[in-house]
């Protein structure tokens, strides 16, 4: 039991989300393990947000990916998370590819401090940014303009935690682009975790996972507050890191042995881009 100490944030977690299947009445043995699912799921992306990059040195990590599919992402996009300062000074830089959509989503919250990502605080267009010659972009996001500096630059704003870029195509044969992300302001971090700092990281997984599979249940009674069990509702979703240009319609609906949802539209219209 001594070493088991060690994990106590993450036992007490597990301990802790079952109360929260019972609250919500997920009591049917399917539902049960979907739930468990999840948990697992955003605990598996916790660790990837929270211990595999770091506000002293960050990068890029998978985020929502199809193979983790907390939160329902959308299967045609890929995302990825870094956890950033609002008073640090970023690069980003590299080229477009011949996607539908490539944005830079900058947020708040995040795994790394304990928090589920929330509000959507501003977007980037990677798609619409000045290129060179190779078509390569380069931008600095910080809160200020860094002085003599005359390129292409984005303010980064104070309730900024953390980064979202996004990549979604809509047919095989588009490519994604691809952005790195460099810290300018300081000297890079160690990776590896101060003695310590394993038990807090750990604390603050456990604290996301359990605001995650709180939020999840919780979002769904919303939206069917909206009526969403009767027809089509819009949720803007610029509280959950939403496309400024994207609009999300969502309908729950229960199906019987046997049964299935037909669905039918006239067709996208003027929409670049659309999805079920």
């Amino acid at each position: 039991m001594t070493h088991a100490a060690g994990f106590a944030p993450l036992i007490d977690m597990f301990a802790s989300a079952e109360q929260i299947a019972d609250r919500y009445g997920l009591t049917d043995p399917q539902l049960r393990d979907a739930f468990r699912r999840q948990v697992v799921m955003s605990l598996a992306g916790a660790y990837l947000e929270g211990c595999a990059t770091t506000v002293e040195t960050p990068d890029w990590v998978p985020y929502i990916p199809y193979y983790l599919p907390r939160s329902g992402p959308n299967p045609d996009s890929t995302y990825k998370f870094a956890p950033v300062e609002p008073h640090g000074v970023y690069r980003l830089e590299g080229a477009v590819g011949t996607e539908i959509i490539a944005t830079v989503t900058l947020r708040q919250g995040g795994a790394h401090l304990g928090r589920r990502c929330t509000g959507r605080v501003d977007e980037i267009d990677l798609l619409s940014l000045p290129r060179d010659a190779t078509g390569r972009f380069s931008f600095i996001l910080s809160a200020e303009r860094p002085e003599g500096y005359d390129g292409a630059w984005f303010h980064l704003a104070p309730q900024t935690e953390c980064l979202m870029l996004r990549h979604v195509t809509k047919t095989a044969d588009q490519t994604e682009g691809h952005c790195g992300l460099e810290r300018l302001d300081r000297a890079a971090g160690a990776i590896a975790p101060a003695p310590g700092e394993v038990g807090e990281r750990m604390q603050r997984m456990a604290e996301y996972v359990l605001a995650q599979v709180e939020f999840l249940p919780g979002y769904l009674e919303k939206i069917r507050a909206m009526g969403a069990d009767k027809d089509f509702v819009v949720d803007e979703q610029s509280e959950y890191g939403g496309l400024v240009s994207q609009l999300y319609h969502f309908y729950l609906f229960d199906l019987e042995p046997g049964e299935a949802p037909v669905l039918g539209a006239d067709g996208p219209g003027a929409c670049e881009y659309w999805g079920v």
